[in-house]
């Protein structure tokens, strides 16, 4: 009866091994913890029992010819329970193919639509980053563009020295001072207007002049009011 038991725990152990090796290959559960008894067929069982039963009482029964009837009992009875296990064993793998297929197939399908959501979702936070890559670049691009340009001011005004505006400039100057203490403030409007075009026309006529003075005829040398000229390379 040890023996017997020992059997049958590891038969279980077995099983229970067989069970978590397919769920792990096949993403899917064993039949034996979605079907009843493991999805075998219950008369069974008691067929096998009928047929020891009637093999005990052959070898307990004194005439030849019982014993016999018996023991033909027993074998009918076994081939019987024999047959039954055998086809359902064949049920069972077919729908157990079939379920497992119908249930990859679901999975495929379950497997593309979160695929496609993956997809869309990636795609979609792609563009958001590309868009914020681009303006980070704008704004690098024009904070950059605006130092370059701000340099260049500032060299440009070490370079050039202030302007001497003409003398009409000047005595527009004084004359709008003078209109203004007399409170003329309509023709002191008029006048700046004129003094504030003239200044800009003679700062722009006053830096082209110097530009083209600290250039040489042939183009080589940029010089400073109070440097020396330096070839340039």
């Amino acid at each position: 009866r040890g023996g017997k038991e020992g059997r049958e725990t590891g038969v279980i152990q077995q099983g229970a091994t067989g069970s978590r090796t397919m769920e792990k290959k096949h993403l899917t559960y064993s039949r034996r913890t979605i079907r009843p008894d493991g999805g075998r067929d219950p008369s069974v069982r008691v067929i096998r029992k009928e047929a020891h039963a009637s093999s005990v009482k052959g070898f307990e029964t004194e005439g030849s010819r019982e014993a016999v009837r018996f023991y033909m009992n027993a074998e009918k009875k076994a081939l019987e329970a024999t047959e039954r296990e055998k086809k359902m064993m064949e049920i069972l793998r077919a729908d157990e193919k079939s379920r497992q297929e119908s249930e990859t197939k679901m999975l495929n399908r379950s497997l593309g639509i979160k695929m496609q959501e993956f997809e869309e979702e990636w795609l979609h936070k792609r563009k958001e980053m590309e868009t914020h890559c681009a303006s980070l670049l704008e704004a690098v691009n024009e904070k950059a563009e605006a130092q370059r340009h701000h340099f260049e001011e500032h060299v440009a005004a070490e370079r050039i020295p202030p302007v001497k505006f003409s003398p009409l400039i000047r005595d527009m100057i004084k004359q709008g001072k003078k209109l203004a203490q007399a409170e003329m403030y309509n023709d002191v409007l008029l006048l700046h207007k004129r003094v504030e075009a003239g200044k800009m026309q003679e700062e722009e006529s006053w830096k082209k002049s110097i530009l083209d003075k600290q250039v040489r005829p042939g183009g080589g040398c940029w010089r400073h009011s109070n440097q020396p000229c330096v070839e340039m390379t």
